[in-house]
């Protein structure tokens, strides 16, 4: 038996940024009220999400999903290749 071991495996980080450096901007898509395991529901999402990367001009954008609809999402990105490939499919 181990004691004394941090049992979190997460990380804390303390970053004061310099003036050089830009901040990052977070972004959320409006609210869609069905629901959120619907196959159209998730591809309307990824939709959405290719257009934020095109209005920022990004050449992939990070998506975060839990895990049951990061399943479908993956399956929609791999059925509709390469339609999808600038979509980073997180949890």
């Amino acid at each position: 038996m181990i004691l004394n071991q941090l049992q979190c495996g997460c990380w804390n980080s303390k970053h004061q940024p310099s003036k050089d450096e830009t901040k990052q901007n977070i972004f959320y898509l409006p609210q869609i009220n069905h629901s959120p395991k619907s196959h159209s529901i998730i591809l309307e999402t990824m939709k959405r999400s290719q257009q934020l990367a095109d209005e920022c001009n990004l050449k992939f954008i990070p998506v975060t999903y839990d895990l049951a609809i990061a399943k479908i999402a993956t399956q929609i990105q791999n059925h509709k290749l390469p339609r999808f490939d600038n979509i980073f499919i997180a949890l």
